[in-house]
């Protein structure tokens, strides 16, 4: 009996329809079609997959024999073990991508709300740049006292010089994305 064989009794057995289980494995009906009939194989992900919704064994599935019925020859159970060794390294890659995934997420949140704190810090500066270019214009134009427009100017001084630094801090934080 041909892998695909087996595939196809193990879905009859399990009162499954083809549909059904493409559905449960997250491949297309026409995979299953190609898998029955022999036209390709499934992946060792999805021959995991297909043994657990059947219900049995991967051993069972490419019809390696066990040792208390036949003693099988020594290429087939080390394919066996090739076979579960790959879909235990498959499994725990996966799990590795995901919590890599999970950090750079972390990551990149946490670097969004430092860059959204130093836009909140660059509208203060340019906000007061702005408030103290008015009693600066004013001062200018009537004449006032030369130590009112000093202070103004350093004041919108050390608010362009506070935005620009903003600016380079988010600059470094873009680059640490």
């Amino acid at each position: 009996m041909t892998l695909g064989e087996r595939i196809k009794e193990q879905r009859k057995k399990s009162g499954l329809s083809q549909e059904r289980v493409a559905e449960l494995v997250g491949v297309s009906r026409q995979s299953v079609t190609k898998w029955e009939s022999g036209q390709s194989a499934p992946s060792t992900e999805n021959l995991f997959k297909l043994a657990e919704i059947f219900g049995t064994t991967v051993d069972m599935l490419l019809d390696i024999p066990k040792e208390s019925n036949v003693k099988a020859d020594d290429q087939t159970q080390e394919l066996s073990a090739q076979i579960r060794y790959l879909y235990r390294l498959e499994e725990a890659r996966k799990q590795e991508a995901a919590q890599i995934q999970a950090e750079n997420e972390k990551r990149t949140e946490e670097l969004q709300n430092k860059s959204n704190k130093v836009w909140l810090v660059q509208i203060l500066f340019v906000s007061l740049c702005v408030i103290t270019a008015i009693p600066l214009t004013i001062a200018v134009f009537t004449d006032m006292n030369p130590t009112v427009i000093s202070v103004c100017a350093a004041i919108i001084g050390i608010g362009l010089v506070g935005n620009m630094i903003g600016a380079l801090m988010r600059y470094y934080l873009s680059k640490s994305i």
